[in-house]
């Protein structure tokens, strides 16, 4: 599990992808900050990333319902933690 908050957890992760662990990741810093990095990774080792974050985790379940060729893109908003009113969440 990846979980640590920002790049902290970049190092473990990136390694335990190299060793061709399953990881649930919890955060996107690790993808938005070295996707690429650990994407090919990921494709070299046999390595699976899980998202356990809600809304990530219900795009990889939509993304797995069907034919993967059946998705042209898939937009995330990104509500930054922000509640309907524009708020921050409390």
């Amino acid at each position: 599990m990846s979980s640590i908050v920002g790049v902290a957890g970049l190092e473990a992760t990136y390694e335990a992808v190299r060793l061709g662990k399953r990881i649930g990741l919890a955060n996107k810093e690790v993808l938005v900050s070295a996707g690429r990095l650990v994407m090919e990774a990921v494709k070299a080792s046999g390595a699976l990333l899980v998202p356990v974050d809600s809304e990530h985790n219900g795009a990889h379940q939509a993304i797995r319902a069907g034919e993967r060729r059946e998705v042209a893109r898939l937009i995330l908003t990104a509500s930054g933690g922000h509640s309907a009113t524009g708020r921050p969440k409390r």
